[in-house]
């Protein structure tokens, strides 16, 4: 998250119980070389960042979620579907994800539950929800 919506949350939270607080910690970082493992995670989401990577730090992100979400924790991602034929630039053909690609990087350690397509206004796209085995 950026600088600026963190101290927002940071001050939104002095505003809750000493246990609310006790739970809860903010940190700012590269998501593709998160600085902690093992968070053990219920519920992770991901609108808009995982797609918007490069494809070669995708694995490293991908790791990232497997090491901090718990077993039998979810992980809900909001993609673009990839559209090389809609660009010439290239780094903008690089966008997206391939239908397969949330399955292959995130197995074995995450089972696919439920993929549904989105009806977006521009691009397609699709919701993925999975499950740490």
């Amino acid at each position: 998250l950026a600088g600026t919506a963190l101290n927002l949350a940071r001050r939104r939270l002095q505003e809750q119980s000493v246990d609310v607080r006790d739970r809860i910690s903010f940190v700012q970082s590269d998501v593709t070389r998160l600085p902690f493992s093992g968070a053990n995670a219920d519920y992770m989401l991901d609108i808009g960042c995982f797609h918007g990577l490069p494809p070669q730090l995708r694995d490293s992100y991908a790791q990232g979620i497997i090491n901090n979400l718990r077993p039998g924790g979810y992980y809900q991602l909001y993609a673009f579907d990839c559209l090389e034929d809609l660009t010439d630039d290239p780094k903008r053909k690089q966008r997206g994800l391939r239908e397969t690609e949330v399955a292959e990087r995130f197995g074995p350690e995450l089972a696919l539950i439920e993929v549904i397509r989105a009806k977006p206004d521009r691009y397609p796209c699709r919701w993925y929800l999975l499950q740490k085995r």
